[in-house]
């Protein structure tokens, strides 16, 4: 059945609120119950997308479980990470002023250190689908590193000007880099996202999509100093990357332009 704009809209708008409710749960059975649901939703999600027919008696199911509103088990203390407070904010450059580009910045430095190496094929071991899917999703977080790179570059050269019609033109300039950079980087951090949830609703399902949930992580070219996730569970540590991701699409606060287009 073809849907109309709304009806997409208020597909989205569930798995949205089921991200939102997982990302809340302190108990792996809530996780593993929401889990589920978010799997089948992803599964309409993706037959709209491949313009298949849909049967919209099933949005029933995911109304009504939006309806239980879910808590958090009060018997437990959540230890999600609030990763909005946890990331030290860094300077992009010295001469920088723009304090939205330093947080930005800071978020990518964080995961440059923390969830980069750990979600490499190295440590990571998952199945031919999703390791397509992590190549994939490496080869567009590099090209966002160079147009972070270009950035920066551009800002140092902005701090060197001494007429004023360069400086303006400079500045117009950086105005673009960034809205440019920030369009990218929501298709990157949804991409991300996309893919961090597959690996946890297959586990939570009980798929064998990735092989060493139980590994340690050591980090085996690490010289000096230890990072965050060091001696964790790949698990824990996927986890803790989809929290980590969905904080920073909240202080980016760009739509998934790839879902509107």
């Amino acid at each position: 059945m073809a849907l109309s704009k709304n009806e997409i809209e208020k597909i989205y708008g569930i798995k949205e609120k089921l991200l939102i409710t997982y990302k809340a749960a302190s108990s792996e059975e809530q996780k593993k119950r929401i889990s589920i649901h978010l799997a089948k939703i992803e599964k309409i999600i993706q037959n709209i997308e491949e313009g298949k027919w849909i049967d919209t008696t099933e949005l029933h199911i995911f109304s009504e479980e939006l309806k239980k509103k879910e808590k958090p088990d009060k018997n437990n203390k959540p230890t999600r990470i609030n990763y909005i407070a946890k990331v030290e904010i860094l300077k992009i450059a010295e001469k920088n002023k723009d304090s939205e580009m330093d947080q930005i910045y800071s978020f990518i430095m964080y995961f440059e250190k923390n969830f980069s190496i750990p979600l490499g094929p190295t440590y990571l071991k998952l199945d031919y689908y999703l390791s397509r899917k992590r190549e994939l999703f490496y080869a567009h977080y590099e090209a966002i590193k160079h147009l972070l790179k270009e950035y920066i570059d551009d800002i140092v050269l902005l701090s060197e000007l001494k007429f004023n019609k360069q400086i303006e033109k400079y500045k117009s300039r950086l105005a673009q880099q960034k809205k440019y950079l920030f369009v990218k980087l929501s298709e990157l951090l949804h991409e991300l996202k996309n893919f961090l949830t597959e690996i946890i609703t297959d586990f939570d399902t009980g798929r064998k999509s990735l092989f060493n949930p139980d590994e340690k992580y050591v980090n085996k070219f690490a010289v000096d100093e230890k990072t965050t996730f060091e001696d964790c569970e790949m698990e824990t540590i996927v986890r803790e990357a989809q929290y980590f991701t969905l904080d920073f699409i909240e202080i980016l606060r760009m739509p998934n332009f790839k879902n509107h287009t």
